[in-house]
Formats: structure tokens, C-alpha cells, sequence
């Protein structure tokens, strides 16, 4: 088949399946003469020989915003089977506008069909993929771990504006002065893009989920910043905390680990440094607050979506994990849903009552995360 009309074909069964399956408004074309555009196909996308490959991937690009447009079908689901495609190609959508009237290999359309039927059966595209864009750099991402908001760029948004405020240590070669702990770190998106900007940073990253941590040490290679990550397995801040002996566990004893890590913080806090706990934890309630869609509760693991009755219950815990901290955080951000700003500032105050606490909203004027100067 020609890969433009395996486009058109696809889109308009992906747009009614997102009708059954999503339960949205969008209907699927009826009206649209599915085998009128494939005739005319070669007269839509024609191009003179003498094109350069730059103006034929305009002229390419401007043609499909024609036919989206004159067809009806839907610009999402045309995207999606555009990167779908382009995967199994292995090329980017720029260079698959080139391959439009290109005939496919039938090893490559039973490709796309497959990764298509995932996609019907509403399998989000991050998964499919395999990637996932947060920050302005490219997550590889699997069901193992929760695929980055664009709404938990806030909390990257926050560190670096705070780290601005302490030019000391961001522009120190040994970062002395620096520390951040990403608690439930996941694909590591909120770790790595704060190392990502700044360099002198000492950053931990903890998961209680070694499939998570082995995504965030992947995740962490590509961008370049391995060597200057501490990954751990750790529920919460256990991996700080002393044992019921008196003595810190073999984790957080460990120079390689934990206890440099305590190390660091010390330092960084005793030397009017910047210790900043950032969490993106389980909010999600089993009750109440149970505000989630069904493609993400469907397919994303539930360990890293759901908090309890309330959505709360990871957050509680970790609250009480700082209160017996040795070396006490400066800050303590965390993302939240847009139900829970009353609810987890009684939950900071109950625990830290000489703290000041805030909620922020996002962009649409929601409650999106919390801050606790302690």
C-alpha cells in the first residue's frame, strides 16, 4: 500500500475507535469519500523533478495540512499514524513527508498495523513509542514507569529559579553548595533535567521500584549525566534515615551512597547552601480524588499512580520522614492534583507547623504543587 493512504485509512479508523474507546465527541468521517482521495492521491501530492528536497518537504507539508483539512479527518489521530509510520520507518515526520507515495514493504505495513492496534486499544503513544519529550529532552519511557506531565515541568521550573537565587554554588566547579533529592524519581525526568542545567549540582534520584531506577539510569546515560546522578533504591527517604538501632543502614552508611549523599546535604545546609527535596509522588485516590483517565489507568502501573483513600498517603509518609531527618531540607516542593491544595497544606502544617506553605497554580489556574521553606 502507499504509505499516504495507509495514513488516510488509519487515521479515519483510529478517529472512530477514539470515539468507542475514549467515549469522545469526535466522530468518525462518514461523509469523507475515503476512495475519491485515494484516486486522487498522485494529483494531490505531486511534485516537479526538479524540487530540492528542502522545497519538497514544504510542499509535502503544505499539501497534508490540505488534505487533513479538506478531508475532515482528524488532525490528532493523522499525527499519531504519522509518528507511528515514521517509527517503523525509521525516520523522522520530516523525512516521511518525503516517502508519501512511496510503496511499502509488506514487513513494514504488518509493522505499523501492529503498533496501530496497540494504539486502538488505547495504549498510550508514549509506550508505543518508547519516548516521551519532557523539558526540552527526549525520555525513553515503558510501562515500568509513569509518563511524564507536562504539568511536572513546574517543579523543574521552581528548582532552577530557586537555584538562581544562590549564583555561589550553581557557579562553583565542585557544586559544594547544591543538593537535590528527586523522592519516587521514576524515568528520572525531574532529576535529570535539573542536572541537565546545571552542572555543579549533586543530585540523588530514589525509587522504591527497581524497574523505574533501571529506566532512569537508561534515561540518565543518553542525556549524558550518569556520573553525576546517585540512583538508589530507597522507599521514600529510608535511604537517609538511621535504622531502628541507632545506627544508619548499610545503604546510607555507604561513602558510594546514602552517606555521601547525607554528607553533601550536611554540607550543603551548614554552609547556607540549598538542600531541596522535590517529590512527584502517588496522588491519585482510591475514593476520593479519583480523577484519572482510562487509558492511564489501563496501562500506566498503578504503584505510581494511586495514594490512598484520599490520594494523600505517600505524602503523609514522607512529611514524617522529614520531620526526623538529621539534616532538614531548606525546601520541599511536590506535585499534586487539582483537588488536594487545602488538603496537603493541613497535611504540612499538622507535621511542620512553624514551615511556610504555599500551593502554585499551573498555566489553566489549578492547584498543581506545593512549597515548604522549613
Amino acid at each position: 500500500m502507499i504509505a499516504e493512504d495507509l495514513l488516510k485509512e488509519s487515521s479515519l479508523v483510529l478517529r472512530g475507535g477514539f470515539e468507542v474507546v475514549f467515549g469522545t465527541s469526535e466522530k468518525p468521517a462518514s461523509d469523507c469519500n475515503f476512495h475519491a482521495l485515494a484516486t486522487n492521491a498522485s494529483s494531490l501530492l505531486s511534485v516537479s523533478s526538479s524540487d530540492t528536497a528542502s522545497s519538497r518537504v514544504q510542499r509535502f507539508r503544505s499539501k497534508r495540512e490540505n488534505l487533513v483539512t479538506k478531508s475532515g479527518f482528524s488532525e490528532v489521530p493523522f499525527l499519531e499514524c504519522e509518528l507511528l509510520l515514521a517509527t517503523v520507518l525509521d525516520v523522522s515526520r520530516e523525512k516521511l513527508f518525503l516517502r508519501y507515495t512511496e510503496e511499502l514493504r509488506p514487513v513494514a505495513e504488518e509493522a505499523f498495523r501492529a503498533l496501530f492496534f496497540r494504539r486502538m486499544r488505547g495504549e498510550p503513544l508514549a509506550y508505543i513509542l518508547e519516548k516521551k519529550e519532557f523539558y526540552g529532552l527526549e525520555f525513553f519511557v515503558d510501562r515500568r514507569v509513569m509518563i511524564p506531565r507536562p504539568e511536572t515541568e513546574m517543579l523543574v521550573e521552581w528548582v532552577l529559579s530557586k537555584a538562581d537565587e544562590y549564583k555561589k554554588w550553581r557557579d562553583s566547579a565542585q557544586g559544594s553548595g547544591f543538593f537535590l533529592a528527586d523522592v519516587g524519581t521514576g524515568s528520572g525526568n525531574i532529576a535529570i533535567s535539573v542536572a541537565k542545567n546545571i552542572p555543579s549540582a549533586k543530585i540523588s534520584a530514589l525509587d522504591i521500584s527497581d524497574g523505574a531506577l533501571e529506566v532512569c539510569e537508561k534515561n540518565a546515560v543518553k542525556h549524558g549525566v550518569a556520573d553525576r546522578l546517585t540512583i538508589v533504591k530507597s522507599d521514600l527517604l529510608s535511604v537517609f534515615l538511621e535504622g531502628n538501632d541507632g545506627t544508619r543502614s548499610e545503604i546510607a552508611s555507604s561513602p558510594e551512597r546514602g552517606g555521601g549523599l547525607l554528607r553533601f546535604a550536611r554540607n550543603a545546609r551548614n554552609d547556607s547552601g540549598l538542600f531541596i527535596i522535590a517529590a512527584n509522588l502517588p496522588y491519585i485516590g482510591t475514593s476520593k480524588n479519583r480523577y484519572i483517565a482510562r487509558s492511564v489507568e489501563d496501562f500506566e502501573p498503578h504503584e505510581a499512580l494511586f495514594g490512598g483513600m484520599d490520594g494523600l498517603e505517600w505524602y503523609r509518609r514522607l512529611f514524617r520522614q522529614i520531620s526526623v531527618l538529621k539534616i532538614l531540607p531548606r525546601y520541599v516542593i511536590g506535585e499534586i492534583g487539582f483537588t488536594q491544595g487545602e488538603a496537603i497544606l493541613e497535611e504540612i502544617r499538622s507535621v511542620f507547623p512553624r514551615g511556610r506553605a504555599e500551593v502554585k497554580e499551573d498555566l489553566a489556574g489549578l492547584p498543581r504543587m506545593f512549597v515548604l521553606e522549613i
